[in-house]
């Protein structure tokens, strides 16, 4: 009889990470059209409160030496909103001066908290993470719950995560309010905005003024851009709807544009955001527009599609592995009722060879399903994680029949300590990304070799692939860098990617301590060497108090 796993187990850690991550890239979108810096601030806490569950939220920013609060969403707003605290003083004050995030449960118990004039002592704990651009602390996210409810590294992880979001909206909100505020300080605020910024003629979309970020963006002069119109910056083909819609957004200012696509000077395309407002600019009417680069939100978008899909094609998966397995039990034990009577009829001997084989496929299929469900640390045998990483790759064909494989596993390799899926995932991207480099080289071949030292464990993954120059080799752990063609490409029979598995593999191993040596040549192939602590070593560097860097 095989094992089923429950129907709402699979899929449930894959689930949580879509979530979180399709909620993260809902805030990015809106928080992309809001220039208003209390509209901006007040949708900020909103989400952080929905999406971590918190009983209130209060941002601060920094306003010479003190923490000015100017949204709460807080039962005691009003006693919060009037008591801007000293750098350093209580948990958020601490943040604001350290830069760091921290988690405070249970402030009530440790006295290390500043209790707000007019609020309660209460069982409470605090979550405050920093609002930092380009390292610059400019105010502070402060979470709380009420009661024994705590928070957990996760919340904090995912409250970073969403504070580096709002940290840019907000930069470019309060230049963009002092730029209204003050004619004097145009230029020099212009330049300021990390976005682009172009400013233009609402009739004859010539462009009037540029800025720097802009400049940089698009890689036209200054002086060619103010003999260009808005028009240029899109592909012809665009262009038409693009005008029909700039005018019509002149009509209703202040206006909100998704899914434009612009041009650089060398002819790549960047998707951005488009938020435009009329304005006076030397005395006449005209039109500025802020353009944010969305391009690797989208990236990010179309990853989070494909995951679904995948996420899809592996519920129907198990489930085909599991209705298999009934008939699959009736043909061999029919099969081996007539292999009695009948031992002369050889083919039998071939029937129940495949149905085998069928098998080993099943098990294989719903042992995968079953390991990447755990959550859980606990000791994994790493050579067994490989032998069912490579034999779930058998469902490749060019893998399964052109590549030429050799697989040598240290018998005495020592367990490693870690969640299961982590690693399955973080191998599985190296070993896919070797297999594409092999995809359309002479010789095809692929060696993965266990070792063991001292107690670390250590995987060599290599391949007889194309290789990389230095320039590639030193930006492949960079999110979104990748020399493939997008998985969306029209007529693609080759290898595709989106850039984030090697950059993924790192961050997962670099949670256990592990390490990632890349070595390749042009046309001389690759070797990848992952260096991973033992088991025992960690509890030995856990008890001694000790810690290894992280590449």
């Amino acid at each position: 009889m095989s094992t089923i796993l429950p129907k709402n187990r699979i899929g449930s850690k894959g689930s949580k990470s879509l979530s979180r991550l399709s909620a993260l890239l809902e805030t990015s979108q809106e928080l992309a059209g809001k220039l208003e810096l209390k509209e901006l601030l007040e949708a900020l806490a909103r989400r952080a409160q929905d999406l971590v569950h918190s009983d209130g939220v209060t941002l601060y920013l920094i306003e010479g030496d003190f923490l000015k609060p100017l949204v709460s969403l807080e039962d005691y707003s009003e006693e919060i909103l009037s008591t801007p605290l000293q750098l350093g003083q209580g948990i958020s004050g601490g943040v604001a001066v350290s830069g760091e995030a921290e988690i405070a449960n249970r402030v009530d118990l440790t006295g290390r908290g500043f209790l707000i004039p007019g609020t309660p002592l209460e069982a409470e704990s605090l979550l405050c993470a920093p609002l930092k651009y380009e390292n610059e602390v400019i105010g502070v996210m402060t979470l709380n719950r009420l009661g024994e409810w705590e928070f957990t590294p996760a919340d904090l992880e995912f409250i970073k995560g969403l504070a580096n979001l709002g940290t840019a909206a907000i930069w470019n909100a309060r230049l963009y309010e002092r730029l209204a505020k003050s004619e004097r300080n145009y230029r020099t605020l212009f330049n300021s905005i990390g976005e682009a910024v172009i400013v233009h003629d609402p009739e004859t979309f010539r462009i009037l003024d540029i800025s720097e970020a802009a400049v940089r963006r698009y890689g036209f002069t200054r002086e060619e851009f103010l003999n260009m119109t808005i028009l240029h910056l899109h592909p012809p083909e665009d262009r038409e709807s693009i005008r029909s819609r700039v005018m019509q957004g002149v009509r209703q200012s202040p206006a909100h544009y998704d899914n434009i696509r612009h041009r650089t000077k060398d002819g790549a395309l960047v998707e951005v955001s488009i938020s435009a407002v009329n304005i006076e600019f030397q005395g006449r009417p005209a039109r500025l527009a802020l353009a944010v680069d969305v391009t690797e939100q989208q990236r990010v978008r179309r990853e989070l599609e494909q995951a679904r899909k995948l996420e899809s094609i592996g519920l129907l998966a198990s489930g085909i592995a599991h209705n298999l397995n009934g008939p699959l039990s009736g043909i061999q034990g029919f099969t081996e009722l007539l292999r009695a009577t009948h031992p002369e009829v050889t083919e039998l001997d071939i029937i129940l060879k495949q149905v085998h084989k069928i098998k080993d496929i099943i098990r294989t299929l719903m042992l995968k399903a079953h390991h990447q469900e755990e959550v859980t640390p606990r000791r994994i045998q790493i050579n067994e994680l490989l032998k069912t990483e490579l034999a779930f790759l058998e469902a490749n064909l060019f893998f399964k029949h052109e590549v030429e494989k050799h697989f040598d596993f240290d018998p005495q390799l020592p367990e490693v300590w870690g969640v299961y899926g982590d690693f399955s995932q973080a191998f599985l991207n190296i070993i896919n990304n070797a297999i594409d480099a092999i995809y359309s080289t002479p010789k095809k071949a692929l060696q993965v070799r266990t070792s063991h030292e001292n107690g670390w464990v250590t995987v060599e993954i290599k391949d007889s692939g194309i290789g990389m120059s230095e320039d590639i080799l030193s930006r492949i752990f960079e999110p979104f860098f990748t020399t493939k063609l997008p998985p969306d490409s029209e007529h693609v029979k080759g290898p595709t990617g989106t850039g984030l598995g090697l950059p993924a593999s790192r961050e997962l191993l670099a949670r256990y301590d592990g390490r990632i040596e890349v070595w390749s040549q042009p046309h001389q192939g690759a070797v990848f060497t992952i260096m991973l602590p033992s088991a025992e070593q960690r509890r030995i560097e856990q008890k001694d108090g000790e810690r290894y860097s992280v590449a």
